[in-house]
């Protein structure tokens, strides 16, 4: 939940939203490699 608070707080700025995307993207690409190692151990 803090990254969408994050996130709005970047667009509330109008400054690094694309990098807030990217970001987001990165934390979900890790949850999600994360959640596959752990289902494959």
């Amino acid at each position: 939940m803090r990254t969408w608070k994050t996130l709005r707080g970047c667009r509330l700025k109008g400054d690094g939203v694309h990098h807030a995307m990217l970001g987001i993207a990165r934390l979900h690409n890790l949850a999600r490699t994360g959640w596959d190692q752990a289902g494959h151990a």
